[in-house]
């Protein structure tokens, strides 16, 4: 199936940024590591990111991945290629109001690995709506590509990717924004772990509350039961919440830990 990176739904506070980064990538590594012994590499796919942003930036640079858009020889569809247009009726219009033409996030990307060439003859976006019908076929544009394969007669190398400076500058780039949202991610991990062991000490003290009651000097006084309850299983749902977004709160520092860190020893590489 085609990728689909997480969505951005807020672009002045996207808290999603890093990790749209962190799956460019992982998918930037799955195509290093897997691409080798291919003739050509083709990514088609809802990338979630424009043009310029430091996710595409960074799958494109690391595994040398040419824009069928940028590269076509003839285009035919939306203005400058956008996918996510203000007059489809399935978009928030809200969204879309900084970008009056709309917003490229859907991409075909390629490159020649082995022994032969690979250009980009045409490519065509959808526009409007279904034939017979008022509503288009989706959300997004279609993009459809023409890729003109060639081989040649003698083996050549792959497709060269980002020279070394301006690839280290994405890099880095990428890996302040991966540790952005790693500090955002502790801090929640924090929050959360704080909220799960208050709701736990109020468990433990109305525990001891309803033990006093019960078997205390006043043992023979009537018992809110009903108050007792709905407190109980209120602090019983905080619990369960917090413990459960703590949890995934970890999982997330663990991941984006991860990630930065194959980052520093990735432009290490670069340096040496």
């Amino acid at each position: 199936p085609p990728p689909q990176l997480h969505a951005g739904y807020c672009r002045e506070k996207d808290a999603y940024l890093p990790h749209r980064v962190v799956q460019a990538w992982e998918l930037a590594q799955f195509i290093r590591h897997t691409a080798k012994a291919a003739d050509v590499v083709l990514l088609g796919g809802d990338l979630n990111m424009h043009p310029g942003d430091v996710g595409i930036r960074l799958l494109r640079a690391w595994t040398g991945l040419q824009d069928a858009f940028t590269e076509a020889k003839r285009f035919e569809g939306c203005e400058d290629g956008c996918t996510l247009v203000p007059n489809n009726c399935f978009t928030v219009k809200s969204e879309l109001q900084p970008f009056p033409l709309g917003v490229r996030i859907d991409y075909i990307l390629y490159k020649s690995v082995l022994s032969v060439t690979v250009r980009c003859e045409e490519l065509r976006t959808t526009t409007g709506t279904v034939p017979g019908m008022d509503i288009p076929y989706s959300d997004h544009e279609a993009v459809m590509a023409t890729l003109r394969v060639q081989r040649r007669g003698q083996a050549a190398g792959a497709t060269p990717s980002m020279a070394g400076p301006a690839l280290a500058e994405v890099l880095s780039e990428a890996r302040t924004e991966v540790h952005v949202g790693l500090l955002a991610a502790r801090r929640q991990r924090y929050s959360w772990g704080r909220m799960a062991v208050l709701a736990l000490l109020l468990l433990l003290l109305q525990a001891l509350g309803a033990l006093g009651a019960l078997a205390g000097p006043a043992a023979g006084q009537p018992f809110p039961v009903l108050s007792f309850s709905l407190l109980a299983f209120l602090a019983s749902a905080v619990l369960l919440l917090a413990a459960g977004l703590h949890l995934f709160h970890r999982i997330e520092v663990k991941m984006l830990q991860g990630t930065e860190e194959q980052m520093r020893m990735a432009a290490r590489g670069l340096q040496e």
